[in-house]
């Protein structure tokens, strides 16, 4: 008498909300409400979420119970504990729980209990991936016990933890103290973060870097808010060892990693009545000196500080060589010159008052593989309350220069204006491609507003797109996945923020000495453009380029532009195309005519005047009518069929020409 048992199936349950494979629930029970019960799920999903299988698994009875779970899901971490454990593309997760505990009633109010206490022993808890052994797992603890303290109406008023520890991806969290009490309210929290080798997660968040060294970081954390009073003293510090990041620029020179030189590395938040201190220090031979020391003023009793909270403290930044910060920069970019910096803070948390200047010498940044050189550059900024000025910031690139000057409003409403002026400044100084460029233009940026507008005109360039560019992948080639550190486009737009609205308004003068050089074309480029944007931020060209002493090579013959006309009136890859080039040294005008657009152009032969397209191939393949052509029938199709081989570039019979010293054959 007074055992009883059930049992449950169910097989491929769909509703509008609920989907599921299989279910099963067996339980048993004897007298004194003791029991047995097992429950296990089969692909489940639910308004989003999902689950492959799911057990639970309880026995005892309310007083003395043992409880066993399991859960397997295809939702995967954050990317980035996926970097931080070494572990791309899982394929899900899996979590574990094994506790035994037992209720106890506590004093008695009108018959009933006025308050339960929970404690229980956590034997397993461990949180990993679907594919890895338990000892790989991002989360493990073993043997903790938990005490809770609830009301009878099921709320929960305290809870307590034992001295224990909790595994973590390349180290470990210990306490000697942890607890919380809703009324009154209480936390304190006392232990440690056991050293972690940082070598290894940097070199899963940027494997391009090349890290590595024996850099060891830990932290102590103490946190109380007890009698209506905050306590505080967090230090994450280095405990040992350097750090080496790889050096490009000195492979050459068979130096290939370059050590920090770390002397101290630390970070802190204190607190006493009231009085918070944040403190972060770094140093070393190479990186520099940077030490930042803040106050802020807050109630004893708050838990953190409030954004009105008064604000003091002092920053000193001392960097003797920018290009250490190289493996901070992006791939291919060098960094050059010396960086100071002093201010003092003042004002609030959410309105901060700085005061202070900032000086650099000898700045440069250079990139070799786009021909960006700039050098000698020199800057002073001052911070005055929330203002920030630009009093003087000049670079040189090429003969040429580019000052800046501006100011913004730091704060809750932050804003800038930014002016630069170029003269003969060298954007781009490679062998086939460079931009000598000259003009002012003036940036505005109001919240999420950008405002550019300004005056350009290229004083010289050069675009040479005869080079082979660098490979590129094949149309069939789809990447699925962005390297460690870096974010999908996709994931970028989704993000919420994206780029602030932008209205452009700037004035492009060509000048007189552009070149455009490849595939059979070398011609001057004149005139002028107007670049703005429509309402939806998609850049918008107006304007015309005209061709000035310009050839083209097609058909065998270096043929000159006669006319060539440009025209923009939108789309910037959309231009309306009007070029018409010729055969020199004849009596008419023979040649190639290229119309329509440039997404959907037409090249037909023409002439002027008018002929049939086998006059015009004549004129244009030999120098003459095609009136007695006889056995020239025969060149003609040669010289035809040889254009037709070599295409946009220079054929045989050109380089022979040219080896010469000749300037045509025929």
């Amino acid at each position: 008498p007074g055992h009883w048992s059930a049992h449950l199936a169910v097989n491929h349950w769909r509703s509008p909300r609920l989907q599921l494979g299989t279910a099963r629930i067996n339980a048993h029970g004897a007298p004194g409400l003791q029991g047995q019960a097992r429950l296990e799920l089969q692909a489940l999903a639910m308004e989003g979420a999902r689950l492959n299988r799911a057990s639970l698994e309880i026995e005892g009875t309310p007083a003395r119970h043992e409880l066993r779970a399991e859960l397997e899901a295809p939702l995967r971490p954050p990317p980035w504990v996926e970097t931080w454990i070494a572990r791309r593309q899982m394929s899900g997760s899996r979590a574990r729980l094994h506790l035994s505990g037992q209720w106890q009633a506590l004093g008695e109010e009108d018959g009933a209990a006025a308050a339960y206490r929970w404690q229980t022993r956590l034997h397993t808890l461990s949180l990993g991936a679907l594919d890895s052994p338990e000892s790989a797992d991002w989360l493990h603890a073993s043997d903790l016990e938990l005490q809770l303290l609830a009301s009878a109406g099921g709320r929960v008023e305290a809870l307590r933890l034992a001295p224990g520890r909790l595994r973590l991806p390349g180290t470990a969290l210990r306490w000697s103290e942890a607890r919380w009490q809703a009324d009154p309210a209480e936390i304190a929290f006392l232990g440690q973060l056991e050293p972690i080798a940082v070598a290894p997660v940097l070199a899963q968040l940027q494997p391009d870097m090349g890290w590595s060294g024996d850099l060891q970081i830990g932290a102590d954390l103490l946190y109380r808010h007890v009698g209506g009073r905050t306590e505080a003293d967090i230090v994450l510090e280095r405990r040992s060892g350097d750090l080496n990041a790889s050096d490009p620029g000195q492979v050459l020179s068979g130096v290939r990693q370059l050590p920090l030189g770390l002397s101290d590395l630390r970070l802190g938040v204190a607190a006493r009545e009231g009085r918070w201190y944040f403190t972060q220090a770094l140093a070393g031979r190479q990186l520099g000196e940077m030490a930042t020391a803040l106050g802020v003023e807050s109630s004893p009793a708050a838990l953190w500080p409030r954004p009105g909270d008064a604000l003091s403290g002092v920053s000193q930044v001392r960097v003797a060589t920018l290009g250490a910060w190289g493996a901070w920069v992006p791939p291919g970019w060098r960094l050059a010159g010396t960086l100071a910096a002093s201010a003092q803070f003042g004002g609030t948390l959410a309105d901060p008052q700085i005061t202070g200047r900032m000086e650099g010498e000898q700045l440069g940044a250079r990139h070799v593989v786009q021909g960006v050189h700039v050098r000698d550059g020199r800057l002073l900024l001052l911070f005055e309350g929330d203002q920030a000025r630009i009093e003087h910031a000049e670079f040189q690139a090429g003969q040429g220069t580019l000052r800046l000057s501006g100011q913004a409003r730091l704060g809750q409403t932050p804003q800038a204006d930014l002016t630069w002026v170029a003269q003969q400044f060298q954007v781009l100084g490679q062998l086939d491609r460079k931009l000598v460029t000259s003009g002012q233009a003036q940036m505005s940026w109001r919240g999420q507003a950008l405002e550019l507008r300004g005056k350009l005109k290229v004083d010289e360039g050069l675009f040479d797109f005869s080079k082979s560019n660098a490979p590129t992948l094949d149309d069939d080639v789809i990447v699925l996945d962005t390297l460690p550190g870096t974010t999908s486009p996709s994931a970028r737009s989704a993000n919420g923020r994206g780029l602030p609205t932008a209205r452009i308004n700037l004035g492009l003068d060509l000048g007189s000495r552009l070149t455009l050089r490849g595939r059979g074309l070398e011609t001057l480029l004149r005139g002028t453009l107007n670049l703005t944007s429509t309402a939806d931020g998609r850049p918008h060209l107006t304007g015309q380029v005209s061709v000035e002493r310009g050839t083209y090579a097609a058909y065998g013959q270096k043929l000159e532009i006669d006319r060539g006309l440009v025209s923009f009136t939108g789309p910037i890859e959309d231009p309306r195309l009007d070029i018409f080039a010729i055969r020199s040294g004849l009596d008419i005008k023979v040649g190639v005519a290229v119309t329509g657009t440039a997404l959907n152009p037409r090249v037909r032969l023409a002439s002027e005047p008018s002929m049939s397209d086998t006059e015009r191939l004549s004129w244009l393949l030999l120098g003459r009518a095609s009136e007695g052509l006889g056995q020239a029938d025969t060149e003609l199709l040669q010289r035809a069929a040889l254009a037709l081989l070599m295409g946009e570039g220079e054929g045989v019979t050109d380089v022979l020409v040219r080896n010469l010293g000749l300037t045509d054959l025929a």
